[in-house]
């Protein structure tokens, strides 16, 4: 679920920063048209020379520029590939996320340098032609562009830091933090958090390695060979039919937040009480799945230990502000008369959908059957 909002998070993110840079745009061409046209002021006093001269510079400085951060951009992705034979899935993930942040800002300043350019070489060609206010708009806009570009250029630098890794290990334990808001004076340490972590790992491995020798208690799924590790041990659990959506979802947030944890700033190892108590009560229903399943040879779905886990999963899959959602969904259902509903109820509702959570809460009785439909109806239909 915090992937997922995470994303959901990084993409308004992106969008606030494009919805800056327009504006910024917009205003200081506002300023340079008016000037042009009204005041008729010049904003640039230069003879010929110094026109071609510092124009044609700053095309070159600038395109200079761009080969730069594309070279660097491809060194820095040769060395993201070689960490794909590293042995630890929170590192190649966050590494991704950056990866993802670089390549976005390297197209800005591809974009915003060609523009440039091309504003500079019309600046040049324009420079003793009339009507002459059109050399105003054109360098004034060159200029601004130019400064633009500098701005997203040391942003794009930000991410080459040896720290970018750690930087947005934090952003994710914040937002992780922040998701999760109950507090008490429980001071729960570093080592406890990754103690029973990695309990929870040798676990979900014992399940898979438990099933692949009794195969004939999963109701003829097939299992699928994956190597060890966390993310892999849930993802073959869960092609098992061992794990449910709701149960999967809270073992990701559990590991995201371990591996924020473990890649973040020494400062920041804090650990949330809330995540914490989910990974203990997660740990132990697990554990007595386990201990069930090695000793009886019957089938896992019909013990009281699978229930209890699937109850425990959809009953607290949801953060206290998810909850809140859930509870206005359901009203707004109820409510025929007005469907209306935000941006961030639907994703939410997408999200549902496309995870399988849906149908798991109506199949656990969170949901009635009209309100399933209608949640149903209202997702695929905006």
């Amino acid at each position: 679920m915090f992937d997922f909002i995470k994303r959901i998070e990084k993409q308004e993110q992106h969008c606030i920063d494009s919805l800056k840079i327009c504006v910024y745009f917009l205003i200081t061409s506002l300023i340079i048209i008016c000037n042009a046209l009204i005041l008729k002021k010049h904003l640039i006093l230069l003879v010929e020379n110094q026109v071609l001269y510092i124009f044609s510079v700053v095309a070159q400085v600038v395109g200079t520029f761009i080969g730069v951060s594309i070279a660097g951009y491809t060194l820095l992705d040769s060395r993201n590939n070689s960490i794909d034979d590293i042995d630890d899935d929170g590192i190649k993930e966050l590494q991704k996320s950056v990866a993802r942040d670089q390549f976005i800002w390297l197209i800005r300043i591809i974009t915003y340098g060609l523009i440039d350019i091309v504003l500079c070489l019309f600046s040049i060609s324009l420079y003793d032609k009339k009507p002459s206010w059109l050399f105003d708009i054109i360098s004034g806009e060159a200029l601004v562009i130019l400064l633009l570009f500098f701005i997203i250029l040391i942003k794009f630098t930000l991410f080459l830091s040896p720290k970018a890794i750690s930087k947005q290990s934090d952003s994710i334990k914040n937002s992780m933090d922040k998701r999760y808001q109950k507090k008490t004076a429980q001071i729960i340490t570093f080592d406890e958090y990754i103690t029973k972590f990695n309990k929870l790992e040798k676990v979900l491995y014992d399940l898979v390695n438990i099933y692949d020798k009794k195969g004939d208690y999963m109701v003829g799924a097939t299992i699928p060979r994956h190597p060890k590790g966390f993310l892999n041990s849930c993802t073959t659990l869960k092609e098992m039919r061992l794990l449910n959506n709701a149960t999967c979802i809270i073992l990701d947030d559990i590991r995201q937040y371990r591996n924020a944890l473990v890649h973040g700033t020494e400062e920041n190892k804090d650990v949330n009480e809330e995540i914490y108590n989910k990974l203990i009560m997660i740990l132990k229903l697990l554990e007595a799945l386990r201990d069930y399943a090695f000793e009886n040879n019957t089938i896992i779905f019909e013990s009281r230990q699978y229930r209890d886990l699937v109850k425990y999963a959809l009953d607290n899959v949801l953060s206290d502000e998810e909850k809140k959602y859930f509870a206005d969904i359901k009203m707004i259902v109820k409510n025929a008369k007005n469907r209306e509903i935000s941006n961030n109820q639907l994703r939410i509702i997408k999200y549902w959908i496309n995870s399988g959570l849906l149908n798991e809460f109506y199949l656990g009785g969170k949901l009635t059957k009209n309100e399933y439909h209608s949640i149903l109806t209202m997702g695929n239909r905006k």
